[in-house]
């Protein structure tokens, strides 16, 4: 017969592969959405440093558009 110590032991094998699959189900969602906020603020920063540039080729830059240039790279 198994003594209670080992029982206890069978039962945590089982349940430890179950436990840490729905941790990784949690953890990834709420990983997937940092990286989507960081990504997003790249494309943001990405698109105004376009019209940023589109502006300098027709002369309008004003300071303020230069050193936010400079920010953004």
């Amino acid at each position: 017969m198994f003594a209670a110590n080992n029982i206890v032991e069978v039962i945590q094998l089982m349940l430890a592969h179950g436990l840490m699959i729905s941790a990784y189900g949690l953890l990834l969602p709420g990983m997937n959405n940092k990286y989507s906020i960081v990504f997003n603020r790249i494309r943001v920063l990405n698109n105004e440093k376009r019209k940023v540039l589109v502006l300098s080729e027709n002369n309008e830059t004003a300071l303020w558009d230069n050193v936010r240039l400079e920010s953004i790279k």
